[in-house]
């Protein structure tokens, strides 16, 4: 397959100058020396790998290099001009604490890799949804199945959204569903707690500031099974407690 290094937009600023040409059509670049980080964790390219460039402020890094260090695929269609992103969020989870709820047929788990995060840092929080029988029974749920609750230290409770529409999901023995916690679920937060204006002075609305927070996962569904016809109302809920601690 033939490799190319394609242009993934970021949004940042300017520095240096060079012209790209592609399908005949030309842009003026400028390079731009600026230090990269994903998570925390600096981008670093080796020697001559690609250069980080400037068009009218914005950011342009290539994509291949920067999904596929980032753990991502890239496959490209020459024939249709088609470029596929295959991307996972991250390889392994490994739960630092967890709390669970269970009933007759399903068992909610709540994780996160950590108990006591550093302010900027991504918080890593995710939920499992486990069938335990061995028969096969059909669940009907609004969209997400596993929603995440946040309460803050002073009170302030925020849940997940939600699509009022059912969906009908068969469920096999040894189902489990995983739903990490987006960023999304922490920027509803902010803009819930601080409101709209507010929310768009925040440098990085998607991590969570200095204080203690209590995170769930909530899932709420029907089922039928070969003895409930009717469908049977169900609700699980489990909660962890994380802290944030301020910069020292």
């Amino acid at each position: 397959m033939l490799k190319k290094s394609f242009l993934l937009v970021m949004c940042l600023s300017v520095v240096g100058a060079v012209s790209i040409a592609h399908a005949a059509e030309f842009i003026k670049a400028m390079l731009f020396p600026v230090q990269l980080t994903v998570n925390q964790k600096e981008f670093r390219p080796a020697k001559g790998e690609y250069r980080i460039l400037n068009v009218e402020d914005d950011a342009y890094v290539p994509i291949r290099p920067f999904v596929e260090r980032n753990g991502g695929r890239i496959d490209y269609d020459g024939d249709s001009q088609r470029i596929d992103v295959y991307w996972k969020n991250a390889e392994e989870h490994i739960a630092g604490i967890s709390n669970k709820s269970s009933n007759d047929n399903f068992m909610l788990s709540v994780h996160s890799a950590k108990a006591v995060y550093k302010e900027g840092e991504t918080v890593d929080i995710w939920g499992t949804f486990h069938y335990m029988k061995d028969e096969d029974i059909t669940i009907y749920h609004s969209y997400p199945l596993i929603k995440f609750t946040i309460v803050d230290q002073d009170g302030l409770a925020i849940r997940s959204a939600q699509q009022d529409v059912l969906s009908r999901r068969p469920v096999s023995p040894a189902f489990e569903m995983v739903r990490i916690m987006p960023f999304y679920e922490i920027e509803n937060y902010h803009i819930i707690k601080y409101g709209d204006d507010e929310y768009l002075k925040l440098k990085k609305p998607w991590l969570l500031a200095p204080g203690e927070y209590t995170i769930g996962v909530l899932s709420e569904y029907d089922y039928t099974d070969a003895v409930n016809k009717d469908p049977v109302k169900q609700r699980l809920e489990t909660t962890i407690s994380i802290t944030v601690l301020p910069e020292s």
